[in-house]
C-alpha cells in the first residue's frame, strides 16, 4: 500500500504477506544518505506526507523491504501490529537493515506502541532523516516487544524529542551469522 498525502486513514485488521523468494535473493544495504523511499522495494505500507494515519492490528510476514515506511508525515500511530520473518541479506549473508519500521524525513508526532517484532533481519524500528532533511521529532516508542533482531531493536539517527520507554528485547544481534 502507498498512501500519499492522505489524511485520517486507518489500516486495520488484515495481513500483508510478502514474497519469500524475494527475501532469499541477495540485496545490498542502502548507501549512506540514501532516501529509503527510493531504495527499498517490497514494502508493506508506505506513507508519504500523510496526516493522522493509523496502522493497527496488521500482520506483516515475509516482507523483503520495510514493513512500514513513513516520511514527511504528521501524527502517525502504529500500534498492536505483528512483524515477523522479514528483511533481507546481502551477498555475504549479512543483514541489509530492512524488515521493520522506518520513520524518516521530518516525520512529526508519531506513536509506535504495542507492536511485536520477531525474526527481523534488519532494524526493528529506525527513526532516521537525511542530513538535508528536517529531523523526525516528537515521537513515542513504547511497550514494543523485540525478539531475534539482527541489527538494533530501536535506532535513532538525526532525531529530536523522541521518548523510548517500556520496551522489551531479547536475542538482539541474532542470528549471529547475519550480523
Amino acid at each position: 500500500f502507498i498512501c500519499r498525502e492522505c489524511k485520517n486513514v486507518t489500516f486495520r485488521g488484515f495481513t500483508i504477506e510478502g514474497d519469500p523468494d524475494a527475501r532469499r535473493r541477495p540485496a545490498e544495504a542502502p548507501p549512506d544518505e540514501t532516501d529509503l523511499r527510493e531504495y527499498y522495494s517490497g514494502n508493506g505500507i508506505m506513507i508519504e506526507g500523510g496526516q493522522g494515519v493509523t496502522i493497527r492490528d496488521v500482520a506483516f510476514k515475509e516482507i523483503s523491504g520495510l514493513a512500514i515506511l513513513t516520511s514527511f508525515d504528521k501524527k502517525t500511530t502504529i500500534e498492536n501490529n505483528e512483524l515477523a520473518d522479514s528483511g533481507t541479506r546481502n551477498g555475504k549473508g549479512f543483514n541489509t537493515g530492512a524488515g521493520g519500521i522506518a520513520i524518516t524525513e521530518g516525520s512529526d508526532g508519531f506513536r509506535i506502541a504495542g507492536n511485536t517484532f520477531r525474526r527481523i533481519y534488519g532494524n526493528g524500528i529506525l527513526v532516521y532523516s537525511l542530513a538535508r532533511a528536517e529531523r523526525s521529532q516528537n515521537g513515542v516508542i513504547e511497550d514494543n516487544r523485540f525478539e531475534n533482531i539482527s541489527r538494533d531493536a530501536v535506532l535513532l539517527s538525526r532525531a529530536y524529542k523522541i521518548m523510548v520507554r517500556k520496551n522489551t528485547a531479547k536475542m538482539i544481534g541474532f542470528p549471529a551469522d547475519t550480523v
